[in-house]
């Protein structure tokens, strides 16, 4: 900004023209040189010091910062009041002819210029302010425990919002009141720069509003509410991430996070399935009724790849059989587990003579849970080992000093990325601020800027095969006129040794989402339906099928593969994107794709660690990152 500022500050005096007004200029020039080249370095710098504070949680960086901004306010107001108080200048202003049509736009530009420094300043000075509260030190005199001082942090943070908000507008509103012909050629660039700047931060402030309801929702700022953690299995996939092996019930008042159930889901439901809890056997959708024949029950509310369904699901199939009603919906899996231990740090469970650390975690609550199928005592309490990790994780995040709760959304953003977290809330606004942060795990679905596609596995056979499970997708794209052809080969590897439960078969059932809008759909390889699915999601198309990949003992593994085929509308010049969602509770699955297109083909491989955005041109396929987590504690250095 500082460049720009005093080019056109050399511009303006010029113009007033006479021995005089050029002795004027060259002293105006030496000041606003110096004033304005500080100004903008040290703005610079209080915007490092507060990038910095808030990556490192340096209350040290964030005072830096502090005073880097303190004395950018000090260059850029007098720098301003360097060319108001010139009388000559002024006075140039109004000169007919040049003064009017050259010297006063100038003027104006200049004033403007730090007009929009001073507001950038200003709004700098008060996210400092938000995250010096973040970052009080946890033996603070309050003595509020986490998710309380989290809660204060952001009932501060809402009323300072505001007069950000005012300050970016007036950079804004400064920003635009210049007539950008009046910049020389070379400065117009950090002239953009700076209009970015703003952008940026006005951008934030709309994505913390967005969130700010969801975790004073989950903090409980607006009366007690109790939410339904659950534990999925992944080694049992399901629609929704996988079999629910355990739960736990966790209320929130005020801020005071406690937990009060943590159990194995047999507690809740057992063979026959109609028990003395149950309020009225509820009839599951047809798949799960191919492979079990009792009501649906909470273990297996997750059939539903679209999260908000599947937690709402979830919800009735618990009030059905415990009676009791919350107010939302968590799920997390051993993945999810581990990334929230690397921001907890270790735990110890005595009672198992165990410590539990992230990058341990996953293989080690399921040789815990799976191996030993044959021991009554393993089979009674197998599933114990996962809740007590659990109980003993929220136990610690709720005591963790607010300080670190940054480092807590870091962790959970990446769960929510790779499809390991998703969260539903029963309120309209904080779940829309779930979704708007990729928190929600609802299917993105087509639009008209781009396709969709999606293949989802759930393992009736209640074996634990996804553990050993190698998967591999085929894609390849032909252009033909205005139509694009697709055909997916879905492999699959089953590895699964003997010594787990249920033993080494995958009896799946398989679910291929494409447009709704597609023609020509065809599954190969895969049994139908025996009851046809009722299944439907808004602008999507299904296919399905099921199958069972046994393990052929002489080889120690088993494959199968199955074919999915479909056509649809190709855009135009402008380019064909396809967004490829991830199914919860799965890794990092390869992927192949190979497009043609005029006689030419193009091919890219890549992986389903999270979703992926395929942009096809007629010699390219760009691979891109998807939707991820995105939410953040208010840390708005723009």
């Amino acid at each position: 900004m500082a460049p720009l500022a005093v080019g056109l500050a050399l511009l303006i005096l010029l113009a007033a023209g006479g021995s005089a007004g050029y002795r004027e200029a060259n002293r105006l020039q030496a000041s606003l040189a110096g004033d304005l080249q500080l100004a903008a370095a040290e703005m610079d710098a209080g915007k490092a010091a507060l990038k910095e504070a808030n990556s490192k949680h340096d209350l040290k960086a964030l005072n830096n910062a502090r005073q880097h901004f303190k004395n950018a306010k000090l260059r850029f107001d007098l720098a301003r009041k360097s060319v108001d108080g010139n009388v000559a200048l002024v006075a140039a202003d109004w000169v007919p002819g040049v003064g009017q049509l050259y010297v006063a736009p100038r003027h104006h530009a200049v004033d403007a210029i730090a007009t929009m420094g001073l507001a950038l300043v200003d709004a700098g000075e008060q996210a400092i302010e938000i995250d010096a509260n973040l970052m009080a030190p946890s033996g603070a005199p309050s003595q509020e425990s986490g998710p309380q001082r989290v809660l204060t942090v952001l009932r501060d943070a809402s009323n300072r919002i505001g007069r950000i908000e005012a300050d970016l507008k007036t950079a804004r509103e400064a920003d635009q009141s210049i007539d950008v012909t009046v910049l020389p050629a070379g400065q117009q660039a950090t002239f953009s720069h700076a209009r970015d700047s703003i952008l940026k931060g006005l951008q934030g402030i709309a994505q913390f509003r967005s969130l700010v309801p969801a975790l004073l929702e989950l903090l409980g700022n607006n009366g007690p509410r109790t939410y339904l953690v659950e534990q999925a299995d992944p080694a049992d996939l399901r629609g929704g991430g996988g079999f629910i092996g355990s739960f736990s019930l966790v209320l929130a008042d005020r801020g005071v996070m406690k937990i009060q159930t943590t159990a194995d889901v047999a507690t809740i439901e057992w063979p026959p399935y109609v028990m003395p809890g149950m309020k009225t056997p509820i009839k599951p959708p047809n798949p799960l009724q191919e492979f079990a024949d009792h009501p649906w029950v909470f273990g297996d509310s997750n059939f539903d790849p679209n999260f908000p369904g599947t937690a709402r699901d979830g919800e009735l199939t618990f009030f059905n059989q415990t009676g009791k009603r919350v107010d939302g919906v968590i799920s997390l899996d051993p993945w999810a587990i581990a990334l929230l231990l690397t921001a907890t740090g270790p735990l110890r469970l005595p009672e198992y003579s165990a410590t539990v650390d992230g990058a341990t975690f996953p293989e080690d609550v399921f040789q815990r849970e799976q191996a030993h199928p044959n021991d009554p005592e393993f089979a009674r309490t197998r599933k114990q080992f996962l809740a007590a990790v659990a109980k003993n994780l929220i136990e610690r995040l709720t005591a963790l000093p607010a300080d670190q709760w940054t480092k807590v959304i870091d962790a959970m953003n990446t769960a929510v990325t790779q499809k390991h977290l998703q969260v539903y809330f029963n309120d309209a606004t904080a779940q829309s601020g779930m979704a708007n942060f990729g928190w929600a795990g609802q299917l993105i679905g087509a639009s008209s800027q781009q396709e969709f596609l999606m293949e989802v596995e759930s393992n009736f056979g209640a074996t634990k095969a996804n553990h050993f499970m190698q998967r591999r997708y085929d894609l390849k794209l032909v252009a033909e006129g205005a139509t694009l052809k697709h055909n997916l080969t879905v492999t699959l590897k089953n590895s699964t040794p003997t010594g787990y439960v249920n033993g080494r078969y995958y009896r799946v059932y398989v679910r291929v989402y494409v447009p709704a809008n597609a023609t020509g759909l065809s599954a190969q390889n895969l049994f139908r339906d025996r009851l046809p699915t009722q299944e439907q999601q808004k602008g999507l198309a299904l296919m399905d099928g099921w199958w069972q990949v046994n393990v052929d003992p002489r080889l120690g593994y088993g494959t199968s593969t199955f074919i999915f085929s479909w056509n649809t509308p190709l855009s135009g010049d402008t380019g064909h994107s396809i967004y490829w969602q991830k199914q919860s509770g799965t890794l990092s699955d390869a992927i192949t794709v190979s497009y043609t297109a005029g006689g030419h083909t193009t091919t890219a491989q890549t992986d389903l660690t999270q979703d992926r955005l395929l942009a096809l041109t007629p010699n390219q396929i760009e691979v891109r990152a998807g939707t991820g987590g995105g939410a953040q504690l208010p840390t708005l250095g723009f």
